[in-house]
């Protein structure tokens, strides 16, 4: 008997898994059994999909997140002795002048696009999202195929790496896939990661400069996350998740899980150098897990996906060693046709662009004369403080996506 689950992390995965389930509906029989699981803070989106295509998403299969008041769940954490009290003062950011601030309202409004803020709803509602993969998980138990062999756990994740509610949720629930998984069956899950890259979010918030960058940092930062479990299981070390998770799992030293067997990259450019529209990615990406779980050569194509992540895979011996990271990039990537993902100053590349407008608008149409730098310098001296370093706004950082020439991008 055929067994998959899906889960759904925030609006793109709510999207994409939604109409996937549609597709998959005419296929599900004795012999083929699919399961879904959403996890997302907006119930609006939940309501709209089913008043539109029938109930597709039922409330046993969605746990929402959006009751979760990120400063009320911040604040009873420094004042509180759990462990899982503790885990959040770890990790969250202390509300001072200048940090990100923890909005005192539900995460029904949005996360802001802040990944800290979205990992408050793990925080807030670890228990209930353990309760419903272990009774997922659990029917992978004796799971075998057509033969009789004992299969993995046949698992597909879904989730954006750029928002402020899926890309939060991922690593958390990769390992504690992998944790119930190893713990309840004695193997490993077979995970599958399908990511929604940061360029269509960036594009379609550009109107909001602050939105866009914040997209931008997230999907660096997550892929950097990403990338330094992906190395440290090529490099054959333990696995270092207690420093990154939300939630304290129960983690155990010496635990060495590969968080997601491959990485499904979704981006909006095409082999044709055309660009799919923000509005038909969810519904594009749904066709492509269709053909990867029942069209014709599914199997070798998920096999080929494995092959070709495990060849390209490097250990960090062999990789650069960039600035920007105490671990070196990793290659698993390049398959899909990215090479490596940078940081670049966002704030200053802006400066510099407005900086050079106004120049050209002051000394060029306007005609005023260039300044006497060294006087204009001296004349400063006499009224400024000294300045020592660059303003803090100035040193935000975003991801930039360098890709080569490599098929394989949806």
């Amino acid at each position: 008997m055929k067994k998959t689950l899906f889960i759904g992390l925030g609006g793109c995965g709510l999207e994409t898994v939604s109409q996937l389930s549609r597709k998959l509906q005419a296929q599900e029989n004795e012999d083929t059994k699919f399961m879904y699981l959403y996890i997302d803070t907006d119930e609006e989106t939940k309501a709209r999909i089913n008043k539109q295509y029938g109930q597709l998403i039922v409330p046993q299969d969605f746990i929402n997140l959006g009751g979760t008041n990120p400063y009320m769940v911040y604040d009873q954490a420094t004042k509180g002795s759990a462990p899982r009290q503790k885990r959040v003062v770890e990790w969250a950011s202390t509300q001072e002048r200048g940090h990100v601030t923890f909005p005192n309202r539900s995460l029904a409004e949005g996360a802001m696009a802040q990944r800290m803020v979205g990992r408050m709803g793990i925080a807030q509602n670890a228990e209930t999202i353990k309760t419903a993969l272990t009774s997922r998980l659990a029917q992978f138990q004796d799971y075998k195929d057509s033969e009789g062999r004992t299969v993995d756990a046949d698992i597909w994740v879904v989730s954006s790496s750029c928002g402020g509610t899926g890309s939060s949720l991922t690593l958390d629930i990769l390992y504690l896939i992998n944790k119930i998984t190893n713990e309840k069956l004695n193997r490993d899950a077979f995970v599958k990661l399908v990511l929604f890259m940061p360029e269509p979010f960036i594009e379609h918030n550009k109107v909001s400069g602050e939105k866009a960058n914040h997209h931008s940092l997230n999907g660096y930062s997550f892929m950097w996350e990403l990338n330094a479990f992906k190395q440290h299981v090529v490099d054959g070390g333990k696995d270092i998740f207690a420093h990154f998770s939300a939630y304290p799992w129960g983690y155990k030293p010496g635990e060495a899980y590969d968080l997601c067997r491959f990485v499904i990259p979704v981006d909006v450019e095409t082999d044709n150098n055309t660009k799919i529209g923000l509005n038909n990615i969810y519904s594009t990406t749904a066709e492509m897990m269709y053909y990867l779980n029942v069209g014709a050569g599914a199997q070798k194509i998920v096999s080929n996906l494995c092959n070709d992540v495990v060849t390209a895979s490097h250990p960090s011996s062999a990789l650069s060693q960039f600035t920007d990271t105490p671990f070196k990039w990793g290659t698993w990537l390049v398959p899909y046709g990215y090479h490596v993902i940078r940081k670049a100053d966002y704030e200053l590349r802006d400066y510099l662009k407005k900086r050079a407008t106004f120049e050209i608008l002051r000394y060029g149409l306007l005609g005023d004369d260039m300044p006497n730098v060294a006087k204009y310098r001296d004349e400063k001296k006499r009224y400024s403080p000294k300045i020592t370093s660059f303003p803090t706004s100035w040193i935000w950082t975003v991801s930039l996506l360098l890709k080569t020439g490599a098929s394989g991008r949806l």
